[in-house]
């Protein structure tokens, strides 16, 4: 079980990585269009500050180890719950064929 949350896990940072790289790639292609404009220096450079203005800027490291404390934490009380509840099933079967048999 630990293998399959482990692969899920490297797939889920892969895809992360290939999405920060196609983003990374995406910015340099708007840059180089604005750099290769036939604009004038300062129209390049108000266009090249708006492009960084309207950057979205991800969450601070801090936000986001909490937010994954958070799911995993939540995963670990969700197994837990999963385990008692079968254990309160085994009981409640054991019981009512001890309530039968007598």
């Amino acid at each position: 079980m630990k293998s399959k949350e482990a692969k899920i896990t490297n797939d889920m940072k892969l895809a992360l990585q290939l999405k920060k790289k196609k983003e990374i790639l995406q910015l340099a292609e708007k840059i180089e269009n604005i750099l290769e404009s036939d604009k004038n220096t300062y129209e390049k450079k108000v266009d090249l500050f708006n492009l960084v203005k309207n950057l979205e800027v991800g969450e601070s490291q801090e936000l986001k180890e909490q937010r994954i404390n958070y799911l995993l934490e939540s995963r670990f009380h969700n197994t837990l719950a999963k385990k008692a509840l079968e254990e309160y099933r085994k009981t409640t079967v054991k019981a009512f064929s001890k309530v039968k048999q007598v």
